[in-house]
């Protein structure tokens, strides 16, 4: 009897640990499947050539038919404001055949067609802090035109909080405007932790904020803590609070191969930038991107960036004039970052600290092979060259091909009249 009651004891301790391996496995494979959704989430999907039907059959290949929904309508894209994190919502979608959806802030919507948005009043940004959008937007090459946006919500934009996992791309926002007493306001997204690719911003986008508040305020994101990469904003931006830059008011993540065409003001306040206003962190970088837009304010304005407290600035350039009373740089207003490859053409004015490259810099050691154009200001950094770092060119040299080897070969090419002939990124080809 003993022996029996032993061997059952055997029997169900091996059973135990058969469900528990089997429980482990099964754990496993489904994170394993939520880790290549994000991993999915977070690569590119190549659309180049591809109809708007074979972009939806494409991600239906990677996340299965019933979580790739189609958009014809702002009505639909603006149910998304409606939720929260894990709730659904069932939508009938008669375009297509009538077929029932369910949206959810982390499926994938693609656009169909040109969106009107002006059939809604007041758009309500999509996400916010507590429930993100954690989804993808596919644009298609298609455009959200004349949407309005009149809001004292603390983050807005289309979206106001894109996730970590969250992705919008090739998607244009046009025509329109961006306006309120918003903290956080940027054309496609008020706040940004995932990717914002291949986007661009026609839109005016105001900030209307007392002088003393501190709002972020950007064409393509009013702050940036994920990556914003090959987008673009010709709106005019303007706030009478700090942190205003043509792509992104405030910036702690990654800004790649993006350019500004609008013109960027803050006449009253700080940390104003052709591509970003204010630059906190050590992680942060603005890389490949130039700006062509005027810039201005009253103190730290850049023609990249206004307030590099932080992080790096590299192979970029500024073409636009840049005016501030204290701390204007044809680069960058206020940097105690690094710089490095970079110039500016544009003409810096100002009446204290200022700069063809910077003007004001804690320490010459983070600024490396930069070089403005000669009679746009008197001094690179301060109102003084220093040889390797910051130094006057010539028009004739700077559109030399050695002017193009000192700033790195493998980054700049001239390209005929492209830029009046002054170098340009390799991306611009």
């Amino acid at each position: 009897m003993k022996k029996e009651k032993g061997a059952i004891t055997l029997f169900v301790l091996i059973a135990i640990l058969f469900f528990i391996i089997v429980l482990i496995n099964l754990l496993i494979v489904t994170a394993n499947r939520a880790n290549k959704q994000i991993e999915t989430t977070q690569q590119a999907i190549d659309i180049y050539g591809k109809s708007v039907d074979e972009i939806e059959d494409l991600y239906k290949s990677y996340f299965g038919d019933k979580n790739v929904i189609p958009i014809y309508t702002a009505e639909q894209l603006q149910t998304l404001a409606t939720l929260k994190t894990g709730e659904t919502k069932n939508v009938t979608i008669n375009e297509a055949g009538g077929k029932i959806y369910t949206f959810s802030l982390d499926k994938v919507y693609v656009l169909r067609n040109d969106i009107d948005a002006s059939i809604i009043d007041n758009w309500t940004a999509i996400g916010t802090q507590t429930d993100p959008f954690n989804g993808i937007l596919e644009g298609a090459n298609y455009e959200i035109r004349e949407i309005n946006i009149n809001s004292s919500d603390e983050e807005n934009g289309l979206f106001g909080f894109v996730g970590e996992n969250g992705k919008i791309r090739n998607l244009g926002v046009t025509n329109g405007t961006i306006s309120g007493n918003n903290i956080i306001l940027g054309g496609i997204a008020g706040t940004n932790v995932g990717i914002i690719e291949n986007c661009y911003n026609t839109n005016e986008v105001e900030c209307k904020l007392v002088a003393s508040a501190n709002g972020l305020v950007g064409g393509i994101a009013g702050t940036n803590a994920g990556i914003i990469e090959n987008c673009w904003n010709s709106g005019t931006i303007t706030s009478a609070s700090n942190c205003v830059g043509g792509i992104a008011g405030g910036n702690s993540g990654e800004i790649r191969s993006c350019y500004n065409e609008g013109n960027v003001s803050a006449e009253t306040v700080s940390g104003v930038g052709g591509i970003v206003g204010y630059q906190p962190n050590s992680d942060a970088i603005v890389e490949s991107c130039y700006n062509e837009g005027e810039i201005l304010a009253k103190l730290a304005c850049g023609g990249v960036v206004g307030d590099c407290i932080n992080g790096s600035i590299s192979k970029s350039y500024n073409t636009g004039n840049v005016e501030a009373t204290s701390g204007a740089g044809g680069v960058a207003g206020i940097c105690l970052g690094s710089i490095e490859g970079c110039y500016s053409i544009g003409t810096v004015t100002g009446n204290s600290y200022v700069g063809g490259i910077v003007g004001e810099l804690t320490s010459t050691e983070g600024i490396s092979h930069c070089y403005y154009l000669e009679g746009t200001y008197t001094g690179g950094i301060n109102g003084a060259d220093v040889v390797g770092q910051a130094e006057a060119r010539t028009s004739s040299h700077m559109r030399s091909a050695a002017f193009v080897q000192e700033l790195g070969e493998t980054n700049w090419k001239i390209i005929g009249n492209l830029n009046d002939g002054y170098p340009v990124l390799a991306w611009q080809e």
